[in-house]
């Protein structure tokens, strides 16, 4: 029995020891892949520090937005992804997870700029959708250009490309030759230079640079403006690498932005919005380059402390993925859009209305506008339309009135349809005041060039809390109206703005419209009379 217990113990022993030098040999030939393939679980903030032990730090709270956080509510109890994506925080904290540095050290020392780009992918296809931050920017007043010292341009590792980060060579274009691409390409010099650590400003300054599509369409401007707001606050919600705080904060740094203008559309009524971040005067790239007075006070001293914010574009905003396909969503899921709203009522310092436009009585009149188109797209025989709707609607309480936007000032603009009720026209830019309307109250009518189907405004009436009515009217191309109407066109027509754009106009971008009595008074009437019992008003509607 003694015998076969210490029979038993050695074989105990060899098993464990054989196992013992198993692992040992494991652990020596395979420790290097064992780390590799064991990074992958780690997040993203402990990769960052494993490659740069002397960063090491502790992963901090995440930044918000105050104003976003006090306009985000539970989302009601349906589907509402695409909503959230789009519209909600969760659309600013998308972009501030995927942002990545592209400047290395080339062998001299770290290069004295830094450039950090932020992509975000909601269009549908494999592009991301990026804005850029560099720092440590200068002025080259030899070549007329912004200028940054980054010899290397590092290509993401598989780790970050699996995370959606792309080269910096992958940016995409958009159209009327704007985005960060194009700014880089055309503005900005990115190539290793002498480094002068002397040059140090007790605070960073921003400066930035903007390529607009034009000055004069509406909806265009503001999605730029829009796109331009959503960017500064992904860089005050994101943090930096090297020190852990957030790359921009308000009001603090608005006293240290400025704006320049690359391109040479003119200044157009959208133009002092630009200044949302900024409490100094917009300057162009054409009057730096005459004048170098003009150049914004950090560029003019060559700081180091200078970073150039080159935002996302318009055409990188949520609402031109929200313009073919009916969507459901509602005003409780679109608190950026609300926000930006909100800053433009303050930015002019006007007052936001909501709710029914009624008084305690319910007197208040009932105020429809037509907005009066005078390029392309025009309503045909718009005024014996709306005579004919005068004449049906005799009341005192409804007024019937044709505004051409173009003579009025945004701020002028704003007041004029929150005392809206009914805003009519044919489809274009001057229905982007649907979001400027007083929120859930009122009606928008458009009328579509015949085929078009477009959703647009219907969705945005809709996380507008709007009523939304359309109808079609036939498609009349230039030069084929009747004798009457030519005659009618030639009072009022002016030409309109002329862009360059990537592809050439649709049919229905450059054909006016044109709507029978009948039909024009049947649309209108279904809209007049869904505000009749709005607030407390109250009549009839039918006699």
């Amino acid at each position: 029995m003694v015998s076969l217990l210490v029979s038993m113990r050695r074989r105990l022993l060899s098993v464990l020891l054989a196992f013992l030098v198993t692992l040992a040999v494991y652990t020596f030939f395979f420790s290097d892949t064992t780390s590799a393939l064991c990074s992958s679980c780690l997040p993203d903030w402990s990769l960052r520090v494993s490659e740069s032990p002397s960063k090491l730090t502790p992963p901090t709270e995440l930044l918000t937005i105050p104003e976003l956080d006090n306009l985000t509510t539970q989302p009601p109890g349906r589907d509402v992804g695409y909503c959230r994506q789009h519209f909600s925080g969760d659309y600013l904290s998308d972009l501030r997870d995927h942002s990545i540095q592209y400047c290395e050290d080339d062998g001299n020392g770290p290069a004295s700029s830094t450039l950090t780009c932020f992509h975000g992918y909601i269009r549908g296809d494999s592009h991301a959708d990026s804005f850029c931050i560099g720092s440590g920017a200068t002025w080259d007043e030899t070549q007329k250009k912004f200028s940054l010292d980054c010899p290397v341009q590092r290509i993401p590792n598989v780790n970050e490309t699996a995370r959606g980060l792309i080269p910096f060579t992958d940016l995409q274009p958009y159209w009327f030759n704007t985005g960060p691409k194009r700014i880089f390409e055309g503005y900005v010099s990115i190539k290793g230079q002498s480094r002068d650590e002397t040059k140090k400003a007790s605070s960073p300054s921003f400066v930035l640079l903007i390529r607009r599509e034009g000055a004069g369409n509406l909806w265009h401007c503001l999605m730029e403006i829009w796109s331009m707001t959503m960017t500064f606050d992904v860089l005050r919600m994101a943090r930096q690498e090297e020190t852990g705080e957030p790359f921009y904060t308000t009001p603090m740094d608005m006293d240290n932005t400025h704006v320049v203008i690359l391109d040479d559309h003119g200044p157009g009524p959208t133009m002092d919005l630009w200044r949302f971040f900024s409490k100094h005067p917009i300057v162009t790239l054409q009057d730096m380059t005459k004048d170098p007075s003009k150049l914004p006070a950090p560029l003019r001293d060559n700081s180091s402390s200078t970073n150039i914010v080159v935002p996302l574009p318009g055409g990188s905003n949520p609402l031109w993925h929200n313009d073919w396909i009916v969507r459901d969503c509602h005003p409780d899921d679109a608190p950026l859009l609300h926000l930006f709203v909100q800053r433009v009522f303050a930015h002019f310092d006007l007052p936001q209305l909501a709710g029914p436009k009624t008084n305690k009585d319910g007197m208040e009149p009932i105020v429809v506008t037509f907005i009066d188109r005078r390029g392309t797209r025009r309503l045909l025989n718009n005024v014996p339309l709306l005579e004919a709707l005068r004449q049906k609607f005799p009341s005192d309480n409804i007024v019937i009135q044709s505004i051409d936007m173009a003579t009025l000032s945004l701020p002028d603009q704003l007041r004029l349809v929150q005392d809206t009720d009914v805003l009519v026209g044919v489809h274009g830019a001057g229905l982007t005041h649907t979001m400027f309307m007083r929120h859930g109250a009122g009606a928008i009518v458009e009328i579509q060039p015949e085929g078009l189907a477009y959703k647009g405004f219907r969705n945005l009436a809709a996380m507008t809390g709007h009523r939304y009515f359309s109808a079609e009217a036939e498609m009349v191309a230039q030069g084929e109206e009747t004798e009457e109407e030519k005659l009618e066109s030639q009072k009022e027509t002016q030409p309109a703005a002329q862009r360059k754009r990537n592809d050439p106009p649709k049919p229905w971008q450059a054909s006016n419209v044109r709507m029978e009595e009948d039909r024009f008074l049947e649309l209108m009437d279904v809209a007049i009379k869904c505000v009749y019992n709005e607030g407390l008003r109250n009549q009839h509607v039918v006699r």
